[in-house]
């Protein structure tokens, strides 16, 4: 069940369904597949079982994970290092961490093991956060926001697409920067999802990369 607001936020009720069947077994079985993958992603919508084991392949053949943290849940401590990369809005993010200030909860996941923090800040942008590494920040970009369902789906899996194709992290946020943005002015989740080209479009426009647009996802 998704409530969009008169801005264009919204509020999503999330009932497990199908996800909830996804076991173990269902991860081994497709075992080759994951390991002949250069991303493997995953969500808090399926048993965290699942997730763990398919990053325990994904890993075992050098795999990259990404871990898109929603609905927000408790990890388990095992999956903490298995998580090349995180991304999180600032509420999940503060939530994971029990912390209520934003660097110091992305430095908190980080000591757990996980390899890099995006957080997405809505109209604020986004953030990077690695270990030893200065902050990589990208302010937000003022569009007009018709709905921001699946915003933060369109972010995290254009920069699962930009990391798979090894684009360098600066034009990695941008590409699910603009994606993201695009996304907003839309209807839906799905429908709403730009293409490859429609991206390019705008990021050649001057808008996107390398003058350092936002990315917009839902607080």
């Amino acid at each position: 069940m998704i409530l969009v607001y008169e801005d264009g936020n919204n509020s999503i009720a999330v009932y497990p369904g199908a996800g909830a069947g996804l076991e173990e077994s269902h991860v081994h079985a497709a075992a080759s597949m994951l390991g002949n993958a250069r991303v493997v992603m995953a969500s808090c919508e399926v048993p965290l079982s699942a997730t763990q084991a398919a990053f325990e392949l994904a890993r075992a053949s050098g795999v990259l994970t990404l871990l898109n943290p929603a609905p927000a849940t408790p990890l388990p401590e095992a999956l903490w290092p298995m998580i090349d990369v995180l991304t999180p809005n600032e509420g999940e993010l503060l939530m994971l961490a029990g912390e209520t200030d934003l660097n110091l909860a992305a430095q908190t996941l980080l000591a757990r093991g996980v390899g890099a923090v995006v957080v997405t800040l809505g109209e604020r942008g986004c953030a990077l956060f690695r270990p030893l590494t200065p902050l990589l920040l990208i302010p937000g970009h003022s569009v007009q926001v018709v709905d921001t369902i699946g915003a933060g789906d369109t972010f995290t899996g254009t920069l699962a697409a930009a990391l798979a194709r090894q684009e360098n992290w600066t034009d990695a946020l941008h590409w699910a920067n603009a994606a993201a943005a695009l996304s907003t002015q839309g209807r839906g989740a799905v429908t709403a999802m730009p293409s490859r080209h429609q991206v390019t479009l705008l990021l050649q426009s001057g808008i996107g990369a390398p003058r350092r647009e936002a990315c917009y996802a839902p607080k």
